[in-house]
């Protein structure tokens, strides 16, 4: 399929059909198979992406995430290999269960809240940042029930079904999270 600017959804179609196709050419480092509550995919076990636009250094990316996916690692493995050190980021597809977490500030940690069923993601914002080296995410969700009711928080963990598509936009100054010891929580250090 061509993919020449017709927009991002043209843009998923096309890493979703390359990723049938190879799944359907039976070659086994490319076969699928299950690991615990986890599923493997590919032999490198990563996110689909597809770099829309690189302009000042700056880079657009598309991600696809696939059935079985575990949305943390997968991104943070990316943000790690691409050499991100900043970027915002917006997305929507579903998940089979996620994890959400409210923050208790008195207890100074995030109190989970499970959902184990199916629910679609209304909204995923976030931005990655640096603490100590290494990439770190902040992203709040908003994921709708099949009853209607919507539930929201901080992004703990989530396994998708069937897909989960989320941009990845680069930002200029470089973004820096350093431990506030009166919350404990690592912070954006806009000082940094």
């Amino acid at each position: 399929r061509h993919l020449c600017n017709r927009g991002s959804r043209t843009i998923i179609d096309g890493i979703n059909s390359a990723r049938r196709a190879v799944r359907a050419s039976n070659r086994p480092e490319f076969q699928i198979g299950h690991a615990g509550k986890h599923c493997c995919r590919f032999q490198e076990d990563k996110v689909q992406s597809k770099l829309l636009v690189e302009e000042n250094k700056l880079k657009t990316f598309a991600l696809a995430f696939d059935k079985n996916d575990d949305v943390l690692p997968l991104l943070l493995q990316f943000a790690e290999e691409n050499n991100i050190s900043s970027a915002r980021l917006s997305g929507i597809g579903a998940f089979q269960r996620v994890r959400l977490g409210y923050f208790d500030r008195e207890r100074r940690e995030y109190q989970p809240i499970e959902i184990n069923e199916q629910v679609e993601l209304l909204s995923f914002v976030g931005n990655l940042a640096r603490s100590d080296g290494k990439a770190k995410l902040h992203a709040h969700v908003i994921v709708g029930k099949r009853d209607g009711t919507a539930h929201g928080g901080h992004l703990l963990g989530g396994s998708v079904w069937p897909t989960m598509e989320v941009m990845v936009i680069e930002t200029p100054a470089y973004l820096r999270r350093t431990m506030d010891e009166s919350t404990g929580l690592a912070l954006l250090d806009l000082a940094a």
